[in-house]
């Protein structure tokens, strides 16, 4: 009986051109997924210091729109 060796490659990977659309195929996608990493992480920042500014440097009980637009932010954190 013959056993199969596991050489760890696909079939595709011995064409040259496949493996060359394989690596633009994957810097491609690092561009839009990098985007919307550094989009993310600004916008949680930006929440950040909307919630830190409306509870601990402009809170007032009595504004009912800075409470909705905090429960907003907190609800979206």
């Amino acid at each position: 009986m013959r056993k199969l060796q596991d050489t760890g490659r696909d079939d595709h990977t011995h064409d040259p051109f496949l493996k060359v659309a394989d690596k633009f195929e994957y810097h491609v996608i690092l561009v839009p997924m990098g985007s919307v990493g550094v989009i993310t992480l600004l916008a949680m920042v930006w929440l950040f210091f909307g919630i830190y500014d409306a509870v601990f440097v402009n809170w007032d009980v009595k504004n009912y729109h800075a409470v909705q637009v905090l429960f907003g932010m907190v609800m979206t954190f």
